[in-house]
Formats: structure tokens, sequence, C-alpha cells
């Protein structure tokens, strides 16, 4: 709509040249509305206006009665930025946590979904091991938070992936996972 009033208005100014290149016009924005289309409905970009905020995993995980997350989670060393998947050390029997905060617009009532994998070095291969479905409601300044549990942990690359519940992948969390020695620092925080 911008795009005709701005072409209307140019029109005023050079009719002639206007009119000589609407059909140029006409099929670069036809083809340009159709293929974000198109890259939009085959996930090759992410959904419109979702966003991840933040994500993180931890070792334990409380909702507070104000609302706010008291999460226990292993320090990182300052240079663990340059790795592209931190570290978490998991202790047997005892589960891991999936938190994440999501934008989302005003009043949207609608699912996400955790999605929980780790790669099978045999088939060299992404294999889903869980898939949970969380409700959620737009319009949080600091984004809706949620999370998700996984027991039976095991050693290995892992990652989360946050999608739609179409599959539009909204953002992704990866880590690797190793057996925990009992001498990991552990951090305490409030999310």
């Amino acid at each position: 709509m911008l795009t005709g009033i701005f072409i209307y208005i140019l029109s005023w100014f050079a009719p002639r040249r206007t009119r000589e290149s609407a059909f140029i016009v006409t099929i670069s924005l036809i083809g340009l509305f159709g293929v974000i289309n198109m890259l939009y409905f085959t996930n090759l970009i992410p959904p419109i206006p979702w966003a991840l905020k933040e994500a993180g995993v931890y070792r334990s995980l409380a909702r507070l009665p104000d609302g706010t997350y008291l999460t226990e989670g292993e320090n990182q060393e300052w240079f663990s930025f340059l790795s592209p998947n931190p570290t978490i050390h998991t202790v047997q029997n005892q589960p891991l946590y999936a938190l994440t905060s999501v934008f989302a617009p005003n009043n949207l009532k609608t699912d996400i979904v955790h999605i929980w994998q780790y790669y099978d070095e045999k088939d060299k291969a992404w294999t889903i091991a869980t898939t949970i479905r969380l409700p959620i409601t737009g319009g949080r300044e600091g984004g809706f938070r949620t999370y998700s549990t996984k027991d039976n942990m095991f050693p290995g690359k892992w990652r989360v992936d946050v999608a739609t519940p179409r599959g539009q992948l909204i953002g992704r969390l990866s880590f690797d996972i190793k057996k925990s020695n009992g001498t990991e620092t552990l951090k305490t925080s409030i999310q």
C-alpha cells in the first residue's frame, strides 16, 4: 500500500516515466512478494514477528511467586563465548531444563515447541529425542518465558530447537553434554 501511494505521488512529478515503468514495477513487486512468501513458508527465514530473546540450559529450575525463575546452572569460563556449544555436565537420574524467552505480538495465544535432539554419531544425523508443546501468551516486554524438562540425558552433542507449531524455527540452543565429576562450579541466578 505504501509503495502504491509512493508511485502515485511520483506520477505527479514524472507522469510519462511512471506510465512507461508501470509494467516493470508491477512485475518486480509481485516477484518480491512471491519470493518473500516462498522463503517464509519453506522456513528459510524466521517466522515474523517471533524472536528468541534468550535461552539457557540449567540443572535445576523453580518458578517463584513473582513469575521469575530461580535457575542453577554451570558457571561457564570467561572464554566460553568462543565455543559454539557450551559444555553441560549431567548428574545421573537428574533432568536438564531448557528455559527460553520468546518475543511474540500482544494478545497472541498459541504454542511454541521445544524439540530436544541429539547428534547420532553412527548415522551422522540429528535425532529427535523429545518434542514438547508449550502454551504462550504474547505481549510481555521481556518476552514470554517458558521451559521444558528432559530426563535420561547422555553424553554427546545436543540441541533444543524452539519452533512454531508449524515447525518454523524461532531459535536454537546447542550444547555438549558430559558426565559430571562433581567438581563443576554452579551459579544460581534469577531469570
